[in-house]
């Protein structure tokens, strides 16, 4: 998806809305059936490709933890309270 594919969606909600990240995976137990993951939009990043050094848009959601723990560990922060 492209940003603006994105800002054009977005413009069509309620601004007060929450924003959840949801996955589809099969299910590990059920070959005819689906699992869906939601968990909630916690940070946006802009991240370049490697390769190309494009930028790309990295939505990032999980428990506030492992979510700040990541965000440490992309920063460069060493800063570890465990």
């Amino acid at each position: 998806m492209l940003v603006r594919e994105l800002i054009d969606f977005l413009r069509l909600q309620d601004p007060d809305a929450e924003v959840d990240l949801s996955f589809v995976q099969p299910d590990t137990e059920d070959d005819n059936s689906l699992d869906v993951i939601r968990v909630a939009l916690l940070e946006v990043l802009t991240v370049p490709d490697d390769e190309t050094g494009v930028e790309s848009v990295w939505l990032v959601g999980g428990e506030d933890s492992d979510v700040e723990d990541f965000l440490d560990a992309i920063s460069g922060d060493d800063d570890d309270e465990d």
